[in-house]
């Protein structure tokens, strides 16, 4: 329909124009993508652009020159829906464009064309733009490129004194998968800003399959300061343990350093892990959290795991925490006494029956 507004038939088609019928019809659906405030709608003209293929790159090209920033950025964007050369020489100019938001577009164009010529001009830019979030999105890009001419830039970066450094430069060698992540994601564990810590964890799970990772994550699930932190560090934990036969090697390692941790001052943290092994030697303590710990979240993690480990004993707690003040604590309390209704507990079904407060959308299985 976007074509045919243009007054041109799709790409492929026979036309009987004399002239290029392309250099009006960009004009046209860039300045429509410039003035359209629906994301989606903004979106669909620039698709429309890229469709037409390499015959519209130098139109797009040419509005890089336009003094409106608004049809500049249409244009590099539409660039970033687009491959080839031209597109390249074409992003590499948007580069020198006096408008950080125009630059900060192309950078993300060429993160997501992934051109490998970009490289140089990328670490280039990250050197010398006195925009802070072009710099940052050039370390994303350079990851999203994963070629290794990077690898030296961003090991440096991880070492730099601004926390957005290092941390979108582990964030650059993790999407890469570079040889350098493992190491340098467990000394991250270590960094003094909490934003790059969980970060690290958020975007390097693979990097901490290493003897080295599993240990270090084990020790911030353990004994983590920020809960945040420790949710994620079970979790990665969970997924290494659920590669190995039941009673792996790592599932012993974690249980007993869990045992050993529930005597320690965070016996709370030590049963939720001890909860992921569905280890009925948390019940007692994660009963305790639920009832009587400030954080939500915690209780919220008591609740679910209560349910998993299913110790009847834990029941008339989960009925109590039907009355939590928070709704998803409540709402993760009845799915945990629908397991046990499941089972047979009469205490669990008549709560779960005669319960109308805060519910999951859909049941959540074990």
């Amino acid at each position: 329909m976007l074509l045919s507004a243009c007054g041109l038939k799709p790409p492929g088609a026979k036309s009987n124009a004399q002239s290029d019928p392309l250099a009006p019809a960009v004009t046209r659906l860039l300045h429509a993508a410039a003035n359209e405030d629906d994301p989606e709608q903004h979106g669909s003209y620039e698709d429309s652009i890229a469709a037409f293929g390499e015959p519209a790159v130098p139109h797009l090209a040419a509005a890089l020159k336009d003094p409106d920033e608004k049809i500049r950025l249409a244009a590099v964007e539409t660039l970033g829906k687009m491959h080839g050369a031209g597109v390249v020489d074409a992003l590499l100019d948007a580069l020198k464009d006096d408008d950080s938001e125009v630059r900060l577009a192309a950078v993300k164009a060429f993160g997501q064309n992934r051109d490998r010529r970009a490289v140089q001009p990328l670490m280039d830019q990250f050197a010398k733009d006195d925009d802070d979030q072009v710099r940052y999105e050039c370390l994303t890009s350079l990851g999203l490129i994963g070629d290794p001419a990077a690898s030296d830039l961003l090991v440096k970066g991880t070492a730099d004194q601004y926390a957005n450094v290092r941390l979108w430069s582990i964030d650059a060698l993790c999407q890469m998968r570079d040889a350098h992540a493992p190491p340098l994601a467990v000394q991250l564990l270590q960094d003094p800003s909490l934003y790059v810590r969980k970060q690290v964890l958020y975007s390097c799970a693979d990097a901490f399959d290493t003897n080295d990772g599993r240990q270090a994550l084990l020790s911030l699930a353990l004994t983590g300061e920020d809960f945040e932190s420790t949710v994620w560090a079970r979790r990665h934990l969970s997924t290494f343990m659920s590669k190995e036969p039941p009673a792996g090697e790592l599932s012993q390692q974690v249980r007993a350093a869990a045992l050993a941790a529930m005597k320690g001052p965070r016996p709370v943290l030590a049963a939720l892990v001890l909860g992921d092994l569905k280890d009925p030697a948390a019940t007692d303590v994660l009963i305790r959290a639920l009832r009587e710990d400030p954080n939500f979240y915690v209780r919220h993690h008591a609740a679910w795991e209560l349910g998993e480990i299913g110790a009847p004993r834990a029941v008339p707690a989960l009925i109590g925490a039907l009355r939590d003040p928070v709704g998803v604590v409540a709402a993760t309390a009845y799915n945990s006494l629908q397991w046990f209704s499941d089972d047979g507990d009469r205490r669990a079904a008549a709560a779960v029956n005669s319960y109308h407060g805060q519910k999951f959308d859909q049941r959540l299985p074990k």
